[in-house]
């Protein structure tokens, strides 16, 4: 038996981009799962044959990348790792539960970053692909299916294509666009959605809810582009940032869509990581759609005039350019080309797309659209089902309001926007002296708090920010409201700023948000009083 070779590469510009946006070691979030019956006449030994072929002709299907520290190695191995056969005596019904037991353990467990599964029934053949999105993109995808059903039918073509690891780097950005990138996202922070799932799950369940868009909505969406003298997608991502805004509550957003990058010769049949993305910054003005697409727009075509610059090196002059590789951005959007149809014949055969769970999300929201119907996907360990409908209910009222001379759309349900009625009340405490009413002013609970009580923990929490710099940035950790209540009042007697955390969030979570806001201080216990 003949040992393999392995010969090893520089990782690329795209695959630094790769390992940036994502954490590669025992991870799945970066996986691309792909899984389908065949119905007719085609054997086992076929259809191994047809996926060995393949993988022959993409060196990115025979690859790994090897991380050490920085920096990362292709291993390009010159013979395919071998198409896994799983008998499916349960037949199609079965299949999509073995698909999912096969794709149980993490690509970056195996000696190539490609998965072949072919599970032969009676009447059939169910066939799993996972891919690493580190070694290719999702164009890259629709390349290699259409070279496995060309090989299946017999049209796949006699020369070889492109290979990835031997190609000629791609121009880089140089230190002028870098300046840019730096410029344009200077004093930016991350804006999303936020969180309302108080008893998190596995971090990588991964939620979806449909998002269809209506056709006269669709329409609007074009006539909007045209008049404007832009693109859908512009539109579109105009609605996006909207709509972080709105769930944020912030008025500077950012959100990241991504770039193909495939414009230079010979990169149109090339299987490799080669779209970039790029981190889109706007400061909504108001509720109409039309009235932010042309300042979006100007945004837009100014990043891609700077889209040679690899996102890794985007994101570096950015405070959070090392949060867990998203750079500054938290959600994304995303157009996809139209796919195959969901059925369709290759030769004798009949191709039924099975649809099989997502394996993870690094954003925290993601929409997904191919023509006029897509999804939202959120990461399900912080974010409801009703969460997400909101959201995704609110993105398609901004784009139903393109041409429409209706009043400003009313603010979502959302996360945290009850708390906005409690703060006038919270404010009204600030003058408290004024009062001498014994009575209750703080019940939460089985906690009632009178005036002198609820002055006295406030007093106490004063004795502790006596301690810290002028006018401090302290988060307050509070479980007890009451608790929070007095520490919010204490910050804002200290001329200071509060950020609140929620103790039932995980604790990662509250660090990056921590982290985020600048703050000096955690206060997470209650002072004694005097």
């Amino acid at each position: 038996m003949t040992m393999p070779t392995i010969t090893r590469y520089p990782a690329s510009a795209e695959q630094r981009r790769a390992l940036a946006q994502m954490r590669i070691t025992h991870s799945r979030a970066e996986e691309i799962t792909r899984a389908f019956w065949l119905d007719g006449d085609v054997g086992t030994g076929a259809l191994v044959r047809a996926i060995t072929a393949v993988a022959a002709r993409r060196d990115m299907l025979r690859a790994k990348l090897v991380v050490t520290g920085d920096t990362a190695v292709q291993e390009v191995h010159d013979q395919c790792a071998g198409v896994e056969i799983v008998p499916l005596p349960g037949g199609r019904a079965a299949f999509p539960a073995a698909a999912q037991a096969a794709a149980a353990d993490p690509l970056t467990d195996r000696d190539t970053w490609f998965q072949a599964t072919v599970f032969p029934a009676d009447h059939g053949h169910g066939l799993l692909l996972r891919l690493h999105h580190s070694l290719v993109d999702g164009y890259s995808v629709g390349l290699v299916e259409e070279d496995l059903w060309a090989a299946l039918d017999g049209t796949l073509r006699a020369t070889d294509p492109p290979a990835f690891a031997t190609r000629v780097t791609a121009r880089e950005g140089g230190p002028a666009g870098e300046a840019w990138w730096r410029e344009a996202l200077r004093g930016c922070t991350p804006a999303t959605v936020e969180p309302d799932v108080l008893r998190p799950g596995d971090a990588l369940t991964v939620g979806s809810v449909p998002l269809d868009i209506p056709q006269d909505t669709a329409a609007r969406v074009r006539a909007l582009a045209a008049e404007l003298r832009t693109t859908p997608l512009t539109v579109l991502l105009t609605a996006h940032l909207m709509t972080v805004a709105a769930f944020s509550g912030q008025d500077d957003v950012i959100a990241a869509t991504p770039y193909l990058n495939r414009d230079a010769p010979g990169t149109r049949d090339l299987v490799g990581p080669l779209v970039n993305l790029l981190p889109i910054r706007a400061t909504p003005t108001g509720p109409r759609l039309r009235d932010n697409v042309p300042a979006v727009a100007v945004g837009l075509r100014a990043a891609l005039a700077h889209a040679d610059v690899p996102y890794d090196r985007i994101t570096a002059g950015s405070a959070h350019g090392g949060d867990g590789g998203y750079g500054p951005a938290r959600t994304a959007i995303v157009l996809n080309p139209s796919p195959r149809p969901s059925v369709f014949d290759c030769g004798p055969l009949r191709v039924t797309l099975v649809e099989l769970p997502s394996a993870g999300l690094r954003w925290d929201l993601v929409t997904t659209l191919q023509e006029n119907n897509g999804a939202l996907l959120y990461r399900a360990d912080r974010y409801s089902a009703a969460t997400a409908r909101s959201v995704r209910d609110h993105f398609l009222a901004i784009l139903a309001d393109t041409h429409l001379d209706t009043p400003a759309l009313p603010l979502p349900a959302r996360p945290g926007a009850a708390v906005e009625g409690h703060l006038d009340r919270l404010r009204a405490l600030l003058a408290l002296e004024a009062f001498t009413d014994p009575a209750p002013v703080v019940r939460t609970g089985d906690t009632v708090l009178d005036r002198a009580a609820f002055l006295a923990r406030v007093g106490a929490y004063q004795q502790v920010l006596r301690f810290l710099e002028e006018r401090p940035r302290v988060a307050l950790c509070l479980a007890a409201p009451a608790e929070q209540a007095a520490a919010l009042l204490a910050v804002w007697r200290c001329a200071g700023t509060a950020v609140l955390l929620d103790p039932a969030h995980p604790a990662q979570r509250r660090e990056t948000i921590a982290r985020d806001a600048g703050v000096i201080a955690v206060l997470t216990e209650q002072p004694e009083t005097a």
